[in-house]
């Protein structure tokens, strides 16, 4: 069971308090612009998604009266390996991967993807692994491995 949430695993999916707070708030995030074969840029603009992100959940946190706490995040112009997460971050054959032994998601933007027509694809990737933190958080994670035929929420 998760310190932030008390109910059990079992029924950290279906009887969430995260599920009861209101709907998330329209947020406007400026995030800054991408220029094409620059790395500092798309490095930039995923931190920028990140802070957003948190900026967000921070307040659906406080809803509940919880603390958000940001998670690590690492964006990577290569793999690397992380021993808490048992091998190589991102996982081979993905661009992100979180890591729930450490609450750090990994976004692995290799030279083909720093370009000013990528912004999409970028804020996809950043959110979805930002996404899985709040599931782990929330103790839907658990929830997943309990139940494995239940592969959304």
């Amino acid at each position: 069971m998760h310190a932030e949430f008390s109910v059990s695993p079992e029924d950290a999916g279906p009887r969430n308090p995260l599920y009861r707070t209101s709907r998330i708030a329209s947020t406007k995030c400026e995030l800054p612009r991408l220029r094409d074969d620059d790395w500092d840029s798309m490095r930039r603009y995923m931190k920028s998604m990140s802070g957003c992100l948190d900026r967000i959940w921070a307040k659906q946190f406080a809803k509940m009266r919880k603390t958000y706490k940001a998670p690590e995040r690492r964006f990577l112009k290569a793999r690397i390996s992380v021993k808490a997460c048992a091998g190589k971050m991102p996982a081979p054959g993905a661009h992100g991967t979180y890591c729930p032994a450490n609450k750090t998601y990994y976004v692995l933007a290799e030279p083909d993807t720093w370009g000013s027509w990528n912004g999409m694809w970028a804020a996809h990737l950043v959110a979805h692994e930002h996404a899985h933190y709040i599931q782990h958080l929330a103790g839907i994670l658990e929830y997943l491995s309990l139940n494995p035929r239940r592969d959304s929420l």
